[in-house]
């Protein structure tokens, strides 16, 4: 009894050990797939790992560089006017690229701007007609990327704005008398021209901006008013004057109504140009306008 214990302990040692030898060497081949396949598996393709329940697809995405190598710097607004702010926006070759830092160094007409800091260069270090330009470093750690400059943008003509200040009230009949307040950004001469009304003999002087009007009856409404009710006694004679056409004259302007709008235009040397309005109410014995 003891000999067959023997016997059986010794040949269960043995399947042990050739059970483990199996293990050993299946573990080493998997271990020889899985380090083939990471070195050798192409890159743009998606990796498939087989489990119990069926596959897993995992997408493969190249590693991204240490190097942050831009492919540009990006300028805005592409036609920025002497009143505008200027943007620099740098443009990564490897946009997912994390933890990276940027230097900026404006330039104006060649000369570096020193008090220019970060991606924004305000208008006060520009007008028109200059040029300029942003440099710009990418660092990522300890590793730095060749600087690489904008394009170069020039710096346009700004349009003139309008001030409207309010006046003081004017009387009817007399005459209205309105300076248009404008001024021009980069300093140039202004024009100004009358747009409408162009019946009503409104004058304006097209290098002062001074309006010029004289008003020499009350509006249609308001002399309306004033008028006498007609008598039942002179209706046959009003009748009468009515049937007989009024004799035509050449330089006839409409009658006043109770408001007008004087709309003008303010333009600068280079062709810019706004437009402006200014509404005066007649319908009282002394008028007011209402600039906009």
């Amino acid at each position: 009894m003891q000999e067959k214990a023997r016997n059986f302990k010794f040949t269960l040692k043995k399947t042990s050990s050739k059970r483990n030898t199996i293990i050993v060497v299946t573990g080493i081949i998997l271990v020889m797939l899985i380090l083939a396949a990471i070195f050798f598996w192409p890159k743009d393709r998606d990796r498939v790992i087989k489990t119990a329940g069926g596959e897993i697809v995992i997408k493969e995405k190249p590693p991204l560089p240490t190097n942050p190598e831009m492919t540009g710097v990006r300028l805005t607004p592409g036609a920025p006017s002497s009143q505008d702010f200027l943007h620099a926006q740098p443009v990564l070759k490897h946009p997912d690229m994390q933890f990276v830092k940027y230097s900026y160094q404006w330039y104006v007409n060649g000369d570096s701007v020193p008090d220019a800091k970060g991606n924004i260069l305000e208008n006060k270090y520009f007008k028109k007609g200059d040029a300029a330009y942003c440099r710009i470093k990418a660092v990522r750690g300890s590793i730095e990327a060749e600087p690489i400059d904008s394009d170069e943008i020039n710096i346009g003509n700004s349009p003139p704005f309008l001030n409207l200040k309010p006046v003081p009230p004017f009387d009817i009949p007399g005459e209205f008398s309105y300076t248009i307040n404008a001024e021009d950004p980069d300093g140039d001469p202004l024009s100004y021209r009358l747009l409408e009304p162009l019946d009503r003999g409104i004058v304006l002087n097209g290098n002062t901006g001074v309006i010029k009007w004289y008003i020499d009856e009350a509006p249609a409404d308001a002399q309306g008013q004033d008028e006498p009710a007609p008598r039942p006694e002179d209706e046959g004679a009003s009748s009468s004057a009515k049937s007989r056409p009024e004799p035509e004259t050449e330089s006839a302007i409409p009658a006043i109504p109770s408001s007008i709008t004087i709309i003008f235009e303010v333009s600068d040397s280079d062709g810019a140009s706004v437009t402006g309005s200014i509404e005066l109410n007649l319908s009282r014995a002394r008028g007011s306008e209402v600039p906009k």
